[in-house]
């Protein structure tokens, strides 16, 4: 009776490992994708125990499926305090293209582990129009049969630039509103040469948004052309006085990877294909904020605040 007992509590601190297994199944993918562009959308299964069947693809008539599923399976295992527990994952891999830009969402996918059926999460994808510099540098080369190209970005003022935005260019004194700096590349940058140079908001309140560590870059059309950009800077701020305020230029210094060669149809591309360092220095534009006097006529209670 004594050993039965034993085996029971053994049972009960070992069948939560085996049998309450911890199953997710997740849909991942590019946040934003260009029309035309191949792009991967996986979805992966985890579990304890069990592999996961019956797995279904969910209808898409947004996008062509190039090719797909690649299914990859992995088995891990460790031990804690002399108890083993293992973690199943299957990975289900497409290859997609957008057909039209805008912003789309991909239903669930299903799949069955055991007699219990699991959808992953929806997924919302932003589809950016194709670069229209790249289009026609593409009809360009064709209609040249193939012959060598210059490279369509050389670190000019448009292939790599800041610029300040604003929520509001009109706005009531006390109101508050958001100016952003964020940097706009269609090439490679090397690093910041130095830290950047915000300007002072002489004129208004200013409070600083916290910015992560890292920063991190994401695909954007502007002027028809797709730009990396990162946004360096956000603060809201609350004009002091009515009239016309501008906000001053922000500085940033770069380096930035150029082509110093024209690409030639040889044997001897790869020694002709060159890129060096080039340090430019990045100018945003000031803007210029209409601020509007208060109403008269404001109750005594009034303190100052405007907006949300």
């Amino acid at each position: 009776m004594r050993k039965l007992f034993f085996l029971f509590i053994i049972f009960c601190l070992v069948s939560p490992v085996i049998f309450g297994q911890n199953i997710t199944f997740v849909g991942t993918t590019e946040k934003v994708v260009v029309v035309g562009q191949q792009f991967r959308l996986s979805y992966t299964l985890t579990t304890g125990s069990e592999k996961g069947k019956d797995f279904r693809f969910p209808d898409i008539k947004d996008f062509n499926v190039i090719f797909g599923p690649t299914i990859s399976d992995g088995l891990y295992s460790q031990y804690i305090n002399g108890v083993q527990s293992t973690q199943i994952t299957s990975s289900y891999i497409y290859v997609l293209t957008a057909k039209s830009e805008g912003t789309f969402t991909i239903p669930p996918a299903t799949i069955k582990v055991g007699n219990s059926e699991y959808k992953s999460n929806e997924i919302s994808i932003k589809v950016l129009p194709p670069d229209k510099a790249a289009q026609a540098v593409a009809a360009n080369s064709d209609q040249q049969g193939g012959d060598g190209q210059t490279s369509a970005t050389d670190g000019s003022s448009n292939d790599v630039f800041v610029r300040a935005q604003v929520s509001k260019n009109s706005v009531y004194e006390n109101e508050g509103f958001l100016v952003t700096f964020k940097l706009y590349t269609l090439i490679r940058i090397s690093g910041p040469d130095g830290a950047p140079k915000f300007p002072e908001y002489d004129g208004f309140v200013a409070q600083e948004i916290d910015m992560p560590a890292n920063v991190q870059m994401t695909l954007e059309n502007y002027n028809g052309r797709n730009y990396q950009t990162a946004v360096l800077k956000q603060t809201i701020l609350y004009p002091q006085r009515s009239g016309k305020i501008i906000i001053p230029s922000g500085k940033m210094d770069v380096v930035v990877q150029v082509r110093t060669q024209q690409r030639q149809r040889s044997i001897f591309d790869s020694f002709l294909d060159m890129t060096q360092d080039v340090k430019r220095t990045l100018t945003s534009s000031p803007v210029t904020i209409d601020v509007k006097p208060l109403p008269q006529g404001k109750p005594a209670s009034f303190s100052g605040a405007v907006g949300d």
